[in-house]
């Protein structure tokens, strides 16, 4: 199950149990959040200028980094990925890439 961060920030125990769930994050500190409720990974966004969002803030590779340090999940890089990317991504404590658009 893979939730928004409205349906799982106000939470005090985690939102499922007996199979695996995703946090979508915006910043550290609600990936803090998930980190705490157990999430098995979570995607963090939007790290680059994407086109379902034209003009909204980004976080940046190092924003993106700083992020990401030290958590007990898996953190996917979400906003503007294309395959290029990954080794990017990888450098800058991503688990990996998640792209909507971009895989086409």
């Amino acid at each position: 199950m893979h939730l928004q961060t409205s349906r799982f920030i106000e939470l005090d125990t985690p939102p499922v149990t007996g199979m695996m769930w995703a946090a979508s994050c915006h910043n550290r500190e609600e990936l803090l959040k998930a980190a705490a409720l157990g999430a098995d990974f979570a995607v963090l966004s939007p790290v680059l200028p994407t086109q379902s969002h034209p003009g909204a803030p980004t976080l940046g590779w190092e924003d993106f980094a700083d992020a990401c340090r030290q958590l007990p999940m898996p953190v996917y890089a979400l906003g503007g990925m294309q395959i290029s990317l990954l080794k990017t991504a990888l450098t800058h404590n991503a688990h990996g890439i998640a792209m909507l658009s971009g895989i086409w």
